[in-house]
């Protein structure tokens, strides 16, 4: 079959090379996949344009239209969790953490009027549905979902893993996103409701989603005292239109880009150092995945494959 499949044309670009890297998938799997596997539409592009879905020995690749052109690929057993294994040994509790900054309100995900409402269906169907079909429900599987802005809310608190969940979260795909995607106040949140938790579970997880970078710098003020991401007075504008900000007299480009830096660093720290401490504190066969942030816009449906990672285990 190697001479056959490799026979087969098949273009690579940057990112489809850089996702199959990542997840150790050789281009012969993908050809392979071509030429036996099951082929299905897929979600279409940015554009609208028309895309296929091929499945083939655990892996998954998506063409173009012509199906020729590598777009992405993922392996369906690449650390997924299977929640209906938690039922009855402790359970689970599933945190969601779900932007709803103002940039949520783009119309650019096809199909969906906003981000918003593509992220929520997404996540009815490719998570909740999907944990159902596979066998995961009852009492001891719980979902919490929290909406990120400025502050964090809670808006789902430690519902059952049913239809009535998909229901909910569909519901809440017309609620209006507004203001700033603020990450740590979100963190602070779902990381304290887990460990509050972490004795009564057998697995915890938490999913990250969002469409961009934290917003939480725009607050800071950089080493030199200078609050460099606050419009400058005066209503003054850049030659693009934008507010101008604050400079600071100092090192006014670098003290910018730090500050931005400095919330990334704070954000992985502080999830680590709570999975951590959860995994001291969970029983011992206490699993805690981690989601890494997705992209609403490119990749909203396929959450799952952005969202999955070794788990941590107690060693208590």
């Amino acid at each position: 079959m190697a001479g056959e499949t490799s026979s087969l044309t098949l273009f690579s670009h940057a990112h489809g090379r850089e996702r199959r890297e990542e997840r150790g998938i050789e281009k012969r799997a993908l050809q392979a996949a071509v030429k036996y596997g099951v082929r299905e539409p897929a979600n279409p592009g940015r554009a609208g344009d028309q895309r296929w879905r091929f499945t083939h020995e655990g892996v998954v690749f998506i063409t173009d239209v012509t199906c020729k052109h590598e777009i992405t690929s993922w392996k369906l057993n690449d650390g997924a969790v299977n929640l209906a294994a938690a039922d009855g040994v402790g359970g689970a509790h599933i945190v969601l953490v779900v932007d709803h900054s103002a940039s949520m309100r783009k119309a650019d995900v096809p199909n969906y009027e906003t981000r918003t409402a593509a992220v929520y269906d997404c996540l009815a169907r490719d998570f909740v549905e999907a944990q159902l079909a596979a066998g995961a429900c009852g009492s001891d599987v719980v979902v919490t979902l929290i909406e990120m802005s400025d502050e964090a809310h809670v808006v789902i608190d430690k519902a059952r893993l049913d239809a009535g969940l998909a229901a909910a979260l569909k519901a809440r795909g017309g609620s209006y996103a507004r203001s700033h995607g603020n990450y740590l106040p979100a963190l602070d949140k779902a990381l304290e409701i887990l460990q509050d938790d972490a004795h009564n579970r057998g697995t915890l997880m938490l999913l990250f989603l969002s469409d961009g970078a934290p917003s939480d710098h725009v607050s800071r003020s950089c080493p030199h005292g200078f609050p460099v991401w606050t419009a400058a007075p005066g209503n003054l504008k850049t030659r693009r239109g934008k507010p101008m900000l604050i400079e600071c007299s100092i090192s006014p480009r670098q003290c910018r880009k730090s500050t931005q830096e400095a919330v990334g660093v704070d954000c992985v720290q502080k999830v680590l150092r709570s999975a951590t401490s959860s995994a001291a504190t969970a029983s011992p066969s206490a699993r805690w995945p981690l989601a890494t942030r997705t992209s609403t816009t490119r990749c909203c449906s396929r959450w799952a494959r952005h969202s999955r990672a070794a788990p941590f285990r107690s060693s208590s």
